[in-house]
């Protein structure tokens, strides 16, 4: 990694984005920091699903899921 911070900016509920002020302030941490935090442990928790999605698609159109991934991350393919 580059040590460069990749943004997202996501929408979210009223109710969920006080739930996570909550959870940012009993946790210590920034609501960014929180936030990052919880959206990573659900990718991980994610991930398999995501391999075997992606594995799939791949399959579907003739490529290996390396090609498939340099196609997506490269933003030159749409679903």
């Amino acid at each position: 990694m580059s040590g460069q911070k990749n943004r997202i900016t996501v929408q979210i509920s009223e109710r969920n984005k006080n739930l996570l002020e909550i959870d940012a302030w009993l946790s210590g941490r920034t609501v960014s920091l929180c936030a990052g935090v919880m959206l990573s442990e659900k990718i991980q928790e994610e991930e398999l699903r995501i391999k075997e999605d992606l594995e799939y698609l791949a399959k579907k159109r003739g490529l290996t899921p390396e090609e498939l991934t340099k196609l997506i991350l490269n933003d030159e393919i749409s679903l």
